[in-house]
């Protein structure tokens, strides 16, 4: 991100997971986080609502109506290179936590690992707990359009700058 945006970020090792790192920039240890939409909103809606944090740009590819006036990563990329680069960084915001195999997997095992996820995500339990963490469902719909987007972001050339 420093090398497409110019921006002088650094990473601070040594956080154990986002309540570690956001607990510090709370304490003013760090001067910011990359972190998660779901989790900003669902940890820490008191401090949007009080303006105690601000999102500066969100890593997505394309625009959240929770963020109406946030740019997104993409928004920010000057050339075609930075454009690929922030593409792939914010695949991983549509793929969320995917479940994902090898291509050399069987169909058939692919195809029942899908009707097993299927009957896990109608589940109500499951959806009642989903809700209840704040957590947005996502549809069936979605498979094909989200299994190009992780062949696309898979395929990604590697490219030194």
């Amino acid at each position: 991100m420093n090398h497409a945006f110019g921006s002088q970020m650094q990473v601070v090792p040594g956080y154990s997971g986002s309540a570690a790192f956001n607990l510090a920039v709370q304490r003013g240890e760090t001067d910011g986080a990359l972190t998660t939409w779901n989790n900003v909103r669902n940890s820490h809606a008191d401090q949007l609502r009080d303006k105690n944090i601000r999102v500066i740009f969100h890593v997505s590819l394309s625009r959240n109506a929770e963020l109406p006036n946030v740019p997104l990563a993409l928004d920010m990329a000057k050339n075609d290179d930075d454009r690929a680069l922030m593409e792939f960084m914010s695949s991983s915001a549509e793929l969320g936590q995917s479940f994902i195999a090898p291509p050399e997997v069987p169909a058939l095992i692919v195809a029942a690992l899908r009707r097993r996820l299927r009957r896990h995500h109608a589940d109500s339990d499951y959806i009642k707990l989903s809700q209840q963490a704040g957590n947005v469902a996502q549809s069936d719909e979605r498979r094909g359009p989200l299994t190009a987007l992780n062949d696309r972001t898979l395929a990604t050339p590697q490219k030194g700058h």
